[in-house]
């Protein structure tokens, strides 16, 4: 937490072209970012995380991934929820933002700009964790293409939605 305060100290004081309102801003989005990975990771250290992502990939990962990977968005939802269901330690929070990624998706197939928008950033909230890979999930590949996708879908906003280039769609790509 002490960190978080000097982070934050240091982006106010930034001479900077941007007025203060805006590095209050940039302030802001990195207190929010902070406290939602200390509440993602909360209750497991990294050497827990490790030792989960280290396990082979569950067979109802597997079967998301293909469906994601195909744009059966819908599909990977009920595969992912399934899997995020039956797991009870914190790695069901990986499955969580996959799920979540894909039903982004299935939101921009659908021009709902708010629910792509939002399922975007919180699927990344939570795969953050457990980058750059887990059980054979290229996380950080996955983070970076759903980065590239949100910028996409805010600078189109809602009435261009449509133009959505789907060659950016995402795929999984697993690491084995």
């Amino acid at each position: 937490m002490i960190l978080l305060f000097l982070l934050m100290d240091s982006v106010a004081k930034i001479p900077h072209p941007c007025n203060f309102e805006r590095r209050l801003r940039i302030a802001e989005v990195l207190f929010v970012t902070c406290a939602r990975f200390a509440i993602i990771t909360r209750g497991y250290n990294r050497h827990t995380m490790c030792r989960w992502c280290d396990e082979p990939a569950p067979t109802l990962l597997l079967d998301g991934t293909r469906q994601f990977n195909h744009g059966d968005y819908f599909e990977q939802h009920e595969t992912f929820e399934r899997l995020w269901k039956e797991e009870r330690r914190e790695i069901r929070k990986l499955y969580q933002g996959i799920l979540q990624i894909g039903v982004a998706m299935y939101h921009l197939q659908n021009c709902n700009h708010h629910g792509a928008v939002y399922m975007l950033r919180r699927g990344s909230m939570y795969l953050e964790a457990f980058a750059p890979h887990c059980q054979s999930v290229d996380v950080a590949n996955l983070l970076v293409q759903a980065s590239r996708i949100l910028q996409v879908v805010e600078r189109l906003g809602p009435a261009k939605l449509k133009q959505f280039d789907w060659g950016l769609a995402p795929r999984i790509r697993l690491t084995e």
